[in-house]
């Protein structure tokens, strides 16, 4: 988990980095200790998963702090986790769903490819994905009351969900055995792909175009998933891709 940063406190890199046993993740030492002292049954921000232990950076284990009494009744301050940093979180993933649906589209379909099934599920997952988050942005820029827990891990779903389609380890239903293509790219495709996303070219119309290999199927493709593909999926409930997602991390 080196390089992430605590996600308590936003401090980047981790100040004294500490690990949860249970779910590898890391945050620092003292937020984690704060975290645990004021809970009654202290889980991870991120993923829910209980602490039972915490692995400090020398791999020092040690049982999770036990509940203040005081501190546990009068509940965690989480005020650093306000509207503004959930809006900006859900930007920052939105725009890596965006990126990873467009590099998806242009592997699948780009250049008369037919794609398959499965890559068509996907799309449509990082489509709902997006849409979720806009919808979490638009909250947060309103300043709608939420709970920051439940918002940690509705986004670390998320997230989860385009980590496995880019990997292409995402599997196609629940219980199924097909899994999609990993699309071939590095983080340059997918800064490009962005770029892309946000500026269309419109008057390359016709073919394979040598800058990006979309041709004009492709491009509507693209539009579809930006605008009547968008509407159609936002009659499903975004619950249910937030459980599918929690339901493969288990």
């Amino acid at each position: 988990m080196s390089g992430h940063r605590c996600t308590i406190c936003l401090t980047h890199p981790p100040n004294q980095p500490a690990t949860i046993k249970q779910c590898r993740h890391e945050f620092c030492l003292d937020c984690l200790q704060e975290w645990c002292q004021t809970r009654r049954q202290p889980k991870c921000p991120l993923c829910q998963a209980e602490i039972l232990q915490v692995v400090r950076e020398d791999g020092i284990e040690e049982d999770a702090p036990l509940a203040d009494r005081l501190a546990a009744e009068q509940g965690p301050d989480l005020a650093c986790l306000d509207h503004t940093y959930f809006a900006a979180e859900s930007e920052r993933l939105m725009c890596r769903a965006r990126a990873a649906l467009l590099q998806l589209v242009r592997a699948s379909y780009g250049c008369g490819r037919q794609g398959s099934s499965s890559t068509d599920h996907a799309a449509d997952a990082l489509q709902q994905v997006i849409d979720t988050l806009a919808g979490c942005k638009s909250n947060m820029l309103q300043e709608v009351p939420f709970s920051p827990e439940a918002v940690l891990h509705d986004l670390y779903s998320l997230d989860q969900v385009v980590c496995q389609i880019a990997a292409g380890t995402w599997t196609t239903a629940v219980g199924s055995t097909e899994q999609m293509q990993a699309p071939r790219f590095n983080a340059e495709d997918a800064a490009a792909g962005l770029h892309e996303w946000q500026e269309p070219d419109s008057d390359d119309d016709d073919g394979c175009s040598d800058d990006d290999g979309l041709n004009s199927s492709t491009r509507n493709r693209l539009e579809r998933a930006s605008s009547a593909g968008r509407r159609s999926m936002r009659r499903n409930s975004s619950s249910s891709l937030v459980s599918a997602g929690s339901g493969r991390r288990r």
